[in-house]
């Protein structure tokens, strides 16, 4: 009876060992995945769009990358400071495709050098970041400069106008900077402090200010050839 009984017994033993290490190997698998989890939320440092109090009450979405999406052009040109009702720098025509002018505000006696630079940098930016935040395959822009007081369009004000299709902008992007996607305009590292993931400006972008640079991108928008 006790030759029988020993080996029931060994066998008890050991069940329950192993149901012990089962539970001990589930305790260590649930406090490492909370320890990642905590290491993640840390090291996100950037400003969720979520978080963002400038986005609340904007309709977007967000591409597979993360960079925000809107669902208007006109939500996207304000966010950028354009302004229908106050400043008068933005006009829109129709927003799906989106048709539309910017105005750059400039003090009576600008030098002219300095407005043109103006009117072209905010030209060429406002095309790819349309593309690069809003999901439409074709844009009409128009760009100049007006009076700071008065709002009136300067007599000296260069006036850019360009129809974009979301190829040929790529085309030009791809063609000035050796980049490949929109995606590479906009900000998307989550460690750096104050920036809106997905929706500010990448280095890419904030490089895009040498004034020989503007005005030939600008040229490739106007004209329809990259030379």
């Amino acid at each position: 009876m006790k030759k029988l009984l020993l080996p029931f017994l060994i066998s008890l033993a050991l069940v329950g060992c192993g149901d012990n290490q089962s539970k001990e190997n589930t305790s260590v698998s649930a406090e490492t995945a909370a320890t990642e989890t905590t290491a993640q939320k840390a090291e996100i440092k950037a400003i969720l769009p979520e978080n963002f109090e400038d986005l609340q009450g904007i309709s977007y979405s967000k591409n597979e990358s993360g960079v925000v999406i809107f669902d208007s052009i006109k939500d996207l040109l304000e966010y950028f400071d354009y302004d229908i009702e106050d400043d008068k720098t933005l006009s829109i025509k129709s927003e799906k495709p989106p048709v539309f002018t910017i105005s750059q505000q400039e003090v009576k006696g600008s030098i002219y050098e300095h407005i043109k630079y103006d009117v072209e940098s905010a030209f060429v930016k406002m095309i790819f970041r349309s593309f690069a935040h809003t999901n439409s395959e074709s844009m009409e822009i128009i760009a100049n400069a007006i009076d700071f007081e008065s709002k009136k369009i300067l007599k000296k004000s260069p006036v850019l106008k360009a129809k974009v299709s979301r190829d040929y902008a790529l085309s030009v992007l791809k063609a000035f900077t050796g980049k490949e996607s929109f995606d590479d305009l906009v900000n998307l590292d989550t460690t750096q402090e104050y920036n809106v993931l997905g929706l500010s400006p990448s280095t890419l972008e904030e490089q895009l200010t040498d004034v020989k640079l503007v005005s030939q991108i600008a040229k490739a928008f106007e004209t329809g050839k990259i030379n």
